[in-house]
């Protein structure tokens, strides 16, 4: 691994799978798993427009991340990169989620009554500070099935929604 290899273009190795950094959290099969997806989403072959630019991160991220002693050494860089500030900011603010590093389930909560609802596509939606179209947006099935956590279709931000089903 290169030794400034911590973060490729911004993004940690977690990142450009689109998992949070918890070093040492998933496993092997859980790391696959976001290697196939972030593949899909990213591949010239599938997304028109895209350059290969990507895949080629998501692969170098999957090579460290798929290898136990590259994986050890890299989330040591992580931890030290990132838990020192991320103590003095729990002490100072208490639990919080920051860059994709989940400190706690702490999440900024927005009730269903504050969000748009769309009759046509059955879809409520918040817009989001990054200002990108369609910002948080989130299902009636989505809903009905318990998944309240809702990320923004332009960054990484996420909302929790509050709601209560009521029954028929």
């Amino acid at each position: 691994m290169a030794p400034d290899a911590t973060v490729l273009e911004g993004k940690t190795h977690y990142d450009v799978l689109g998992l949070p950094i918890t070093p040492g959290k998933f496993s092997l099969q859980e790391i696959k798993a976001a290697y196939h997806r972030a593949l899909l989403s990213a591949h010239p072959d599938k997304v028109s427009g895209s350059t290969g630019a990507e895949v080629d991160l998501i692969r170098e991220a999957w090579k460290i991340l798929s290898d136990d002693a590259m994986r050890k050494e890299y989330d040591a860089k992580i931890k030290s990169k990132y838990l020192p500030a991320l103590e003095l900011a729990r002490k100072v603010f208490g639990n919080f989620v920051i860059d994709g590093l989940i400190v706690h389930d702490a999440f900024v909560s927005v009730d269903l009554d504050d969000m748009s609802y769309d009759h046509e596509t059955l879809t409520y939606s918040f817009p989001c500070r990054c200002g990108k179209q369609g910002g948080f947006a989130v299902t009636e099935d989505d809903l009905e099935k318990g998944r309240d956590l809702v990320e923004c279709k332009g960054c990484s931000s996420r909302i929790q929604i509050s709601y209560e089903i009521i029954a028929e």
